[in-house]
């Protein structure tokens, strides 16, 4: 069986070296004192809300120290991804991996559950600038090169061996997943320990494989909408539009008059229903993103009880992946970061999501009679693996093009006892 964690296969790029003049103490303590007010200031306002004059005020310097060292908010994302988040950031992968490789039945590392269930600072940081990293170029750029090279060193290669890419980079999912619903002002309840030993292979069913099916392939969806009939057509075309926006340009940008643009109208006709953006963006959610939850969810449940889902779950994964689906895994990003750093918007996402799992449950619950707790892990390991999909596949565009079957008959054979 290919095991999933293991020695670099790949030696660690050396940097290059160059010539670099010694900074005076009191310069390092300066850069120590911005890398923690960053943090900070990530932690309670995210990216989108990051000011250069706020992390001036809480390191207890001028504006102009932060400005003689960053040309930008972007530039000094990028100086604390590299500084002080991407060591905490790979060392969370690195133990995600060595979760994965366990032997069967072995208990979880006790702090690596309390590190996914409450995320520390840092690797809240972490996760907050690799959600946004897809829409800001200069992060992209970096984290994106970050995580090919760490994907070198453990051998997740594309090209080299498609099945430990797709099961090393899927492994990570449900994990990262979790940590990121646990951001949100009112967290997901979901069962840590028990969605990852789901993960690990426990199924505990009398699974019957027979010859693969013959599956029609789904149609991957070319433009971008959100058909939620409220029986206003300008509403309707309101909320598709902000939806829209929202995927690709994040919450903090997504203007009323971009808004209006975009769904063909002025702004008069957002203001005579809604009294600000947020209360568009709060509709946004409760509609558009609930009701995709709530189709994802059926399908998904549809998917988990088919006597061939074998084969189906692959195909479901590559297909959500695909980059025709960018903009809708796009808008459930962006409204879940939105939602970890303002209380009513993530109390909305947790009830969108939270319907999601019952969607999932209300399927999945009267043909898994056998276990209480069966169907519950079963659900919130599909959001919390969706959440975690997202964000990889957003940082590694070529994720769609890996075989996904091998990841799911390695799960599923460690659940059977059967050698892979």
């Amino acid at each position: 069986m290919t095991q999933i964690a293991g020695p670099p296969a790949t030696p660690e790029p050396k940097g290059r070296s160059r010539t670099t003049r010694a900074r005076s103490q009191r310069a390092v303590r300066n850069d120590l004192r911005l890398a923690a007010a960053a943090i900070a200031e990530l932690q309670d306002s995210g990216f989108d809300g990051l000011q250069m004059g706020a992390v001036a005020s809480r390191a207890g310097l001028s504006s102009g120290a932060v400005y003689n060292r960053f040309e930008n908010v972007a530039e000094l994302a990028v100086t604390l991804w590299q500084e002080s988040l991407r060591d905490r950031a790979f060392e969370m992968f690195d133990r995600m991996l060595e979760v994965t490789g366990q032997t069967f039945g072995e208990p979880f590392p006790p702090d690596l559950i309390a590190d996914i269930s409450n995320p520390s600072p840092e690797w809240r940081g972490a996760l907050d600038l690799m959600l946004v990293a897809r829409r800001v170029e200069e992060l992209n750029e970096v984290i994106g090169e970050d995580l090919r090279s760490w994907q070198a060193r453990h051998g997740f290669v594309l090209e080299e061996d498609p099945i430990r890419y797709a099961r090393g980079m899927c492994s990570l999912s449900p994990m990262i997943g979790l940590s990121v619903l646990r951001m949100l002002p009112s967290p997901v309840v979901l069962a840590t320990e028990q969605i990852l030993r789901i993960h690990q292979g426990i199924l505990d069913a009398p699974w019957e494989y027979t010859e693969a099916p013959v599956l029609e392939p789904t149609s991957n969806e070319l433009g971008f909408s959100i058909d939620v009939p409220t029986g206003d057509p300008v509403g309707d075309a309101l909320i598709s539009a902000a939806a829209g926006v929202i995927a690709n340009s994040g919450f903090v940008r997504s203007t009323v008059s971009r808004i209006a643009r975009r769904a063909g109208f002025t702004t008069a006709a957002i203001y005579e229903r809604y009294e600000n953006k947020d209360a568009l963006i709060m509709d946004t959610v409760n509609r558009a993103l609930t009701h995709h939850l709530l189709l994802t969810g059926n399908h998904n449940a549809h998917i988990v009880i088919h006597k061939n889902f074998r084969w189906l779950i692959p195909m479901t994964i590559s297909q959500s992946l695909h980059p025709t689906r960018t903009v809708r895994r796009r808008l459930r990003q962006e409204l879940t970061l939105a939602g970890i750093h303002n209380p009513a918007i993530g109390a909305a996402v947790s009830d969108a999501c939270a319907a999601n799992l019952e969607e999932v449950l209300r399927m999945v619950a009267p043909v898994r009679g056998r276990q209480d707790t069966f169907p519950e892990m079963i659900a919130g390991y599909i959001r919390s693996s969706v959440t975690g999909r997202d964000m990889l596949a957003d940082l590694d565009p070529e994720l769609w093009r890996a075989d996904f079957r091998p990841y799911t008959d390695y799960l599923l054979d460690r659940a059977l006892g059967v050698s892979a």
